[in-house]
């Protein structure tokens, strides 16, 4: 039987420096701080159960900072990734969507979803009016309004194309577009 090799004893920690292979989260984001609340929805008089009719339900939602980091203070937060000239920026313009939402038994008007958050308040304007104008064709049926619109958005139209591709959360079965706004905060 032949013995084992005798092998150096080390003391002490390991000396090799570890390095991590993670990757690094370069991203640049924005927190948006906000309070929402819902009304509403409450079961009809006279149905209950889980496939009870409901009454309309309506969520109220209010900005109340945008943030270039996290605060402790801040309880509910949406993170937003954003180009990074926004996160310089000490003012932005958040481009915020209300849509009405629901199944077979009740509708919640008011839900939100944040579409971007510019530095320039053209491009917000511009955000606005895409949105607008995409949600707007899905419903043209006005011959008149189709005449007065562009060559481009003619092409679009007849293609069926949309000028936002990908989900999008008020575009469906049960969910409708209410309104498109442009916010203008400055950034903490």
């Amino acid at each position: 039987m032949m013995p084992f090799p005798k092998t150096k004893k080390t003391r002490g920690p390991n000396k090799r420096k570890k390095t991590s292979t993670a990757p690094v989260d370069t991203t640049p984001y924005l927190y948006v701080d906000y309070t929402a609340s819902r009304t509403g929805g409450e079961d009809q008089e006279g149905e209950s159960g889980p496939f009870a009719q409901r009454e309309d339900e309506h969520i109220d939602f209010e900005i109340r900072g945008i943030y270039r980091s996290l605060p402790k203070d801040v309880f509910f937060h949406h993170r937003e990734e954003v180009a990074p000239e926004v996160t310089k920026a000490d003012k932005v313009w958040v481009v915020l969507v209300r849509y009405t939402t629901g199944n077979t038994f009740g509708t919640t008007h008011g839900a939100w979803h944040i579409y971007s958050i510019q530095s320039d308040s053209r491009r917000a304007e511009g955000d606005k009016r895409m949105i607008e104008f995409d949600d707007r064709r899905d419903n043209m049926t006005d011959q008149w309004n189709y005449n007065k619109l562009s060559d481009f958005a003619k092409k679009l139209i007849s293609k069926k194309k949309h000028l936002i591709e990908g989900y999008v959360p008020w575009r469906g079965y049960f969910e409708k577009l209410e309104t498109v706004e442009v916010l203008e905060f400055p950034v903490k």
